[in-house]
């Protein structure tokens, strides 16, 4: 399980600050899909961060399967980080002189992985998102789409428990977001457990629950009607 509770960030500038939220509480369960929406700017990107433990409240705990971030010394948060999370970012977080491959298998050496092993792996995750004839391609050689499919391959080698997604598809033109989505749809049906964040409502009716990020808080959507462009495609 990986759970927050009554987070607040706050951010300074000069004089004055900012609360972004307070008494935040956050749940999500092995086998969910939870997608968190909002407006832009509410704060949904700060909250994953803080989730992910990329981030630290100024109050307020993120424990992780039982273990609480902030007890935690940088180099356990760290291994923590490598060994439970996987992480799919806007900008695909991709290495420019690295190819497809070694993109994947950096982080798994870094997870303790041998190279071979960590080649294994990678090469695995890449065949999975359909880019197993692309691991010597560099990012600049691949399209948007194709990039965020090796940062999801990055995310799931090593077989997370928790995969973690700040607005996959912001940057994708409607073809490749659709083929990102459904990826993903794929994965949590495999048995991935995802915590994603985005505003955009084709991704909605995919989770098992949809968190809004309103005035500071969490509020739970009940209803997610399906758009024309998710009747077609059978999202």
């Amino acid at each position: 399980m990986l759970e927050a509770r009554n987070l607040k960030k706050q951010f300074a500038s000069g004089e004055s600050s900012l609360i972004v939220f307070e008494h935040l509480d956050f749940v999500a369960a092995e086998g969910e899909f939870v997608i968190i929406t909002g407006r832009s700017g509410s704060g949904k990107s700060t909250l994953l961060y803080l989730l992910g433990l990329l981030d630290t409240p100024n109050e307020g705990v993120v424990s992780i399967d039982g273990f609480v971030g902030s007890t935690l010394s940088r180099n356990a948060r760290s291994d923590l980080r490598l060994d439970r999370l996987g992480y799919v970012f806007q900008d695909y977080g991709l290495m420019a002189e690295m190819s497809a491959l070694d993109n994947v298998v950096l982080p798994l050496i870094m997870r303790g992985k041998s190279r071979a092993e960590a080649k294994e792996l990678a090469r695995a995750a890449l065949d999975r998102v359909g880019l197993g004839d692309h691991a010597k391609y560099r990012p600049s050689k691949l399209s948007g789409g194709q990039q965020q499919r090796v940062s999801i391959a990055r995310a799931i080698a090593h077989n997370p428990s928790y995969i973690l997604a700040d607005e996959p598809t912001a940057n994708l033109d409607t073809t490749s977001a659709l083929e990102i989505l459904s990826m993903f749809r794929a994965i949590h049906k495999a048995g991935s457990t995802i915590i994603m964040v985005t505003h955009e409502r084709e991704s909605l009716s995919m989770a098992t629950r949809v968190l809004e990020l309103k005035q500071g808080q969490l509020v739970d959507v009940t209803h997610i009607p399906q758009s024309p462009l998710q009747q077609m495609v059978g999202l």
